[in-house]
């Protein structure tokens, strides 16, 4: 089950360039797609899936996705991105351990959602059609998780 989070709503009433530092807002700013503006411009409440995947993918305003990638990731631990299945549970194990540190709360909740695709995987290699790299990735992240754990 994800984890519940108190998200203010005077947080979601804001937008990405309210709350993300200037030098992504830069970057956003200089990238020509209607998403990457969309998270300058529109409040967190308003934001799409695609707009949250972007977060995803771009690191940032990670406390306000990760509750909404979470919901989705419960519905299908293999809900696919923008384009393959698997590929935002394979977006979450490219987030810094340094995020992970401060929020063991939800490392712990991914930890055992890649374990649960990595048996599924496991159990039935056939029936599961994901991309390798996915795979490997989740395979290191469970790794690394493991290893911060025997510490």
């Amino acid at each position: 089950m994800a984890i519940k989070t108190i998200t203010t709503a005077d947080i979601m009433l804001k937008t990405g360039r309210d709350l993300l530092p200037k030098s992504v807002i830069e970057y956003f700013s200089e990238i020509r797609s209607i998403i990457y503006r969309n998270i300058l411009d529109k409040t967190l409440a308003e934001y799409t899936v695609a707009e949250w995947l972007v977060c995803l993918k771009e690191k940032v305003l990670l406390e306000s996705c990760l509750p909404y990638i979470s919901e989705k990731i419960d519905i299908d631990p293999l809900t696919p991105g923008f384009f393959y299945k698997g590929e935002m549970l394979y977006d979450v194990t490219g987030v810094d351990k340094l995020f992970w540190e401060k929020h063991r709360d939800w490392f712990e909740y991914f930890r055992i959602k890649i374990k649960t695709v990595l048996d599924m995987i496991e159990n039935d290699p056939g029936i599961i059609e994901i991309r390798h790299e996915y795979i490997a990735a989740y395979r290191k992240f469970a790794e690394d998780l493991y290893k911060d754990d025997e510490r």
